[in-house]
């Protein structure tokens, strides 16, 4: 929230014999969301650097606010190259839980690093940042084990999406999602192209027609032990490159991009790994149609007519 010198008087700034305030008055640090400032504290001991970041005005401070906050807290001190990292922040409408939860997505996620795809990386004696406390946070395991299953799931589809159309294929979503289904008991369906035809969808197998990738129709299903409160689904877009067909993406219409056309898919089974860990009392239905769409003679053209048969039951 917004400093005023009234923090002088804190025993912190008491503590590191007034370098808190200095820091403040230096940095002309007023609390501004993402800002940060850093000082080193001279004399030996546990604390080595004293690190603020900006929170926004104090009556405005959500859940969200502290998850970026923690994740700005968790970059600095990688970037400050620290081993450990003590994190203080307010405890929000009075709920610990969330509070702990909302810090520990944000410390995960920033520090998660994508290295599927590059050269080995020596570490050079490089410092690790590899301890971070939530302090005045005890005894919060339950919210940390949500915050890693959310996370899990996040880190699922950012991958997922990150990859090269190459590498996540239709028959990748697929297996995906039974590795998913094997892991965290959820039931899953995958229809081949023979089975989606039977059942009419003439519109997918059109947009896949000209894939030399067989189209995978993906149905995963958490169901509680208990009786569900309620049903869902979630449906994500899954088309894991789309060059528009013959109507293709000329230069300019960021065609190098369509890889990211399965992001819904990504996002269905992101959400699919995170609940399966945390089990709520509610069914959810994961749904996602993975084909690719690409050219050749049976590619769709814009114009056509797809006709839809009548399902087989």
């Amino acid at each position: 929230g917004d400093w005023s010198s009234d923090v002088c008087s804190s025993d912190l700034n008491t503590q590191v014999s007034g370098l808190l305030q200095e820091l403040i008055d230096e940095a002309e640090f007023t609390g501004k969301e993402g800002s940060t400032a850093v000082i080193r504290i001279g004399a030996p001991g546990l604390v080595r650097k004293l690190a603020l970041v900006g929170l926004g005005p104090g009556d405005g401070i959500s859940f969200d606010a502290l998850r970026r906050a923690s994740a700005t807290a968790a970059r600095l001190g990688k970037k400050e190259k620290c081993s450990s990292l003590g994190l203080y922040f307010p405890v929000l409408s009075a709920n610990p839980a969330l509070t702990a939860q909302a810090l520990a997505e944000g410390v995960i996620l920033a520090l998660h690093q994508d290295t599927r795809f590059k050269s080995e990386e020596r570490d050079n004696g490089k410092v690790k940042l590899n301890h971070i406390d939530l302090l005045d946070l005890a005894d919060q395991q339950a919210s940390l084990a949500i915050a890693q299953a959310i996370c899990s799931g996040v880190i699922l589809a950012r991958e997922l999406v990150s990859a090269p159309a190459n590498v996540v294929t239709p028959e990748f979503l697929a297996q995906t999602a039974l590795e998913i289904g094997d892991r965290y008991g959820l039931e899953v369906e995958i229809l081949d192209r023979d089975q989606c035809e039977a059942l009419g969808m003439g519109a997918y197998l059109g947009v896949a027609r000209a894939s030399d990738l067989p189209p995978k129709f993906i149905h995963l299903t958490y169901r509680p032990a208990s009786p569900p409160s309620r049903k869902l689904a979630i449906v994500g877009k899954g088309l894991t490159f789309d060059s528009g067909g013959l109507n293709i993406k000329g230069a300019g219409s960021g065609i190098e991009m369509m890889k990211v056309d399965m992001g819904g898919a990504a996002a269905t089974l992101g959400a699919a790994q995170a609940l399966g860990q945390i089990k709520p009392g509610v069914e959810v239905h994961f749904i996602t149609a993975a084909t690719e769409n690409m050219i050749s003679g049976k590619a769709l053209r814009p114009g056509d007519i797809l006709k839809i048969g009548r399902a087989h039951v």
